[in-house]
């Protein structure tokens, strides 16, 4: 591959990988729901998050796979 390739496909991974990564989280709940268990609300709020997300958690790593691949 070609080091203007190489660029552009770079270039190209960069564009599409800042487009998944542009993720809103939003967190729910109240201080004393949080002190009672901190713990447990984080996990809640992190399972949410990444269920909300999980398309994007694939693509992204199918995108860098691709990348790699087109690479070698």
């Amino acid at each position: 591959m070609s080091r203007e390739t190489n660029r552009d496909s770079l270039i190209s991974f960069a564009k599409e990988l800042d487009r998944l990564n542009d993720v809103n989280i939003t967190l729910k709940g109240n201080i004393e729901e949080i002190m009672k268990d901190p713990e447990a609300w984080a996990e809640e709020q992190a399972l949410k998050a990444v269920g909300q997300n999980l398309e994007r958690f694939v693509e992204a790593r199918e995108l860098g796979e691709n990348f790699v691949k087109d690479l070698k």
